[in-house]
């Protein structure tokens, strides 16, 4: 019986060669169904999630907006008859909430004071011996929504002549601070008689 042999001299040489993996094919081995539902399933939730943050930014923007206080003042002057004259210079929330007032600061020549009554009192009665009626404004009252408020009145020809000039002088200012139900903040100045600005909220 014949068997062949190898000849000891010769080196055979492995087929190292392999089949290349297809991109198609390794996409199946890496993504397979449970694992694209898992990722579709996240994809959704962090779509409901921000749609609903979102949703809720806007609830809460117009809850916000439903009770906006608008604070303003203005100025007005008339005739009782022709040699009456009259001066009112009124607190109006034209919003549609409630302001409540945190802080209010009348400056009159370089001095500061905490309500209209001190500023009365203080600043123009001992100069000026004239009556006129006023709302002591003060931190922690509320104004509603469509109220107007007088914080200085007088039908008296002297007192508005006085009032007139005080109301338009540059060292006449009112600053108030007022917050709404959310406690959200505003501030606003009247000076120099003119209609006061857009209110600035305050962080």
């Amino acid at each position: 019986m014949n068997t062949e042999q190898l000849n000891t001299s010769e080196t055979v040489v492995p087929d190292n060669k392999t089949e290349p993996v297809s991109p198609n094919r390794a996409f199946r081995k890496t993504w397979n169904p449970d694992k694209l539902m898992s990722f579709s399933a996240f994809l959704i939730s962090v779509g409901t999630f921000l749609t609903f943050a979102y949703q809720t930014h806007l609830i809460q923007k117009q809850q916000f907006r439903s009770v906006l206080p608008y604070l303003m003042i203005t100025q007005y002057t008339g005739y009782v008859n022709q040699d009456q004259k009259t001066i009112s210079l009124q607190l109006f929330n034209n919003g549609v909430g409630p302001a409540f007032i945190e802080d209010i600061k009348i400056s009159y020549q370089g001095k500061e004071y905490k309500s209209i009554y001190d500023f009365f009192i203080q600043g123009i009665y001992p100069d000026h011996k004239i009556s006129t009626g006023r709302n002591n404004v003060v931190a922690g009252y509320v104004i509603p929504a469509g109220q107007a408020l007088a914080l200085l009145t007088s039908n008296d020809s002297q007192a508005t002549t006085v009032l007139e000039k005080v109301f338009s002088s540059d060292s006449f200012s009112i600053e108030i601070v007022y917050s709404s139900l959310y406690e959200e903040k505003w501030k606003f100045t009247y000076k120099n008689g003119k209609y006061n600005p857009k209110p600035v909220k305050v962080d």
